[in-house]
């Protein structure tokens, strides 16, 4: 699975997938501003309240996304409001693809959850990391089901 195409995930996932996706849509509105921005060396030079108004959230919550895109090597901060843009694809490396991959690959071959975390990664073509991420979202936010 090379491209991800959301309109062909079952709707029972995209409900599950939806905070995941809007999530991620943030993230990609930020980038996008960054690059937008940025000189020919992907180098920009934003504040967070800048960044918001233009997305159209607050600054606390902006914060918490150039966090999370700094960790996950989006972008890298340059000092004080500066920050070069690394990678411009949120839909294609971000978690949301993670997961959705990830569950293609157990729905196609369900012994994979039996395996270690690097021979997961070997079947799927996810790093560690992706399927750490995956499980992580799965286990936070699968529907429970009720013992009787």
């Amino acid at each position: 699975m090379h491209e991800l195409d959301f309109e062909q995930i079952p709707a029972k996932f995209r409900e599950f997938l939806k905070p995941m996706m809007e999530r991620d849509a943030l993230d990609q509105k930020i980038i996008d501003v960054m690059a937008a921005k940025s000189d020919a060396d992907g180098f920009a030079r934003l504040s967070q309240y800048y960044i918001a108004e233009i997305v159209g959230t607050n600054q606390p919550m902006v914060s918490n996304h150039i966090k999370r895109l700094i960790k996950h090597g989006f972008i890298r901060q340059e000092g004080r409001g500066a920050y070069t843009v690394l990678k411009r694809d949120v839909w294609q490396n971000g978690a949301t693809t993670s997961v959705v991959k990830y569950l293609h690959s157990v729905n196609e071959d369900g012994s994979i959850i039996n395996l270690t975390l690097k021979e997961q990664a070997e079947r799927t073509g996810l790093t560690v990391e992706q399927i750490q991420v995956a499980q992580g979202y799965i286990s936070a936010f699968a529907p429970r089901t009720q013992s009787k």
